[in-house]
């Protein structure tokens, strides 16, 4: 267990991956009351061990949508848990259309043969600004939707011991909507796969982190094959702040 709260990195690119970075996704830590993760693709359960976080440590998901490079993690995530001796139900936060994914994609894998495994519990979240999410010894949880493809959720997740935010984009476009759920956070984590419909590029995310005053910017979900440099460059011009890239494995305290 965590001193203090942090998140791991355990995937840190768009859905295109390469040789060495997976598609984006990450775990809370806190100090009481377990760990909880952020999206879920690639190996969940390699990239845990890798950490040193105890898979059985992790209670549940913040889900931002449905699309796969999100979510495709899931059901070999759930099968080694309950392999590894989990029984208590995994908790899911998510849009309501993402909670139908998952029932329809574990009910695929037959996860109900499982035997003694209580199985998962989505709890739909209303698509409205600054919605309650969950709250834990550890941290509080806000959710806003932003502007993607399909629904999807930006979380602003607090630190019940410092006070310090941290925001995690999801995948969106610029939006008022996430500017203020950012407003003063102490992190705001923001896709920057580029200026597609759907997506953002690095230099928007950097303005989206001008306007909400944020201390600190970390770039993720970006293409893998793009120049890091020029995309560090981008973010800061239009931030003025310090920025940057997600890495596989970089831990961060809040």
């Amino acid at each position: 267990m965590a001193k203090s709260a942090r998140f791991i990195f355990l995937g840190s690119t768009a859905s295109m991956p390469n040789a060495q970075l997976d598609s984006f996704y990450m775990v809370l830590e806190g100090t009481k009351d377990g760990a909880i993760l952020v999206d879920c693709g690639g190996s969940p359960l390699h990239r845990l061990m890798k950490a040193n976080v105890d898979p059985l440590s992790v209670k549940g998901m913040l889900l931002s949508h449905h699309h796969p490079d999100h979510l495709y993690g899931l059901p070999y995530l759930l099968q080694g848990l309950w392999l590894a001796g989990k029984r208590d139900p995994f908790h899911i936060w998510a849009p309501s259309e993402a909670c139908q994914v998952v029932s329809n994609l574990l009910d695929v894998w037959d996860w109900k043969e499982f035997e003694g495994f209580a199985g998962v519990i989505c709890h739909p979240v209303a698509p409205r600004e600054g919605v309650k999410v969950m709250e834990n010894a550890d941290f509080e949880v806000t959710a806003t939707p932003v502007k993607h493809l399909i629904p999807t959720l930006a979380f602003r997740i607090r630190s019940k011991v410092s006070g310090r935010a941290v925001v995690y984009s999801g995948d969106t476009e610029p939006c008022e909507t996430l500017e203020r759920l950012a407003k003063g956070a102490y992190i705001l984590i923001h896709e920057s796969t580029g200026s597609y419909k759907g997506h953002s590029s690095a230099s928007q995310a950097g303005e989206i982190a001008h306007r909400s005053r944020v201390k600190r910017l970390i770039l993720a979900h970006f293409d893998p094959f793009a120049d890091p440099e020029e995309m560090l460059a981008q973010a800061r011009k239009a931030f003025g702040g310090p920025v940057e890239l997600a890495r596989d494995g970089a831990v961060y305290y809040f």
